[in-house]
């Protein structure tokens, strides 16, 4: 689901000629994607669902929620000169800017590190 996020995401602020209006609009839509994914877990769990398939389905959503915006993330850096690196393990994605390849080597191993 969270490419299918990303897709409609890109959609909505697809218009937006400036970058001002470009992010204004990704959040209008991740405000609404929020409001409707709250809504239909709270409609899920209404009708019976058990109280680990709600929990279940609520940290599916967040995961997608997070992959989609460090996707995007992902996308306005590059032409920024900055290179995102990205561990994209369900339920923890860590996510870091730099422009020190150095950095981003010790990033892609796994190092935690801070700057």
């Amino acid at each position: 689901m969270s490419s299918a996020l990303y897709r409609r995401a890109r959609r909505a602020e697809a218009g937006a000629k400036r970058i001002e209006d470009r992010r204004r609009l990704r959040l209008e839509f991740f405000r609404s994607a929020l409001a409707e994914g709250f809504d239909s877990l709270k409609a899920m769990h209404a009708v019976g669902a058990s109280g680990q398939e709600a929990v279940q389905g609520h940290a599916h959503f967040v995961d997608d929620v997070l992959h989609s915006l460090t996707t995007l993330i992902a996308a306005d850096s590059a032409g920024d000169g900055l290179t995102l690196s990205v561990s994209t393990a369900r339920s923890g994605d860590v996510v870091a800017l730099t422009r020190d390849r150095e950095l981003e080597s010790v990033v892609r191993a796994g190092t935690r590190c801070t700057v």
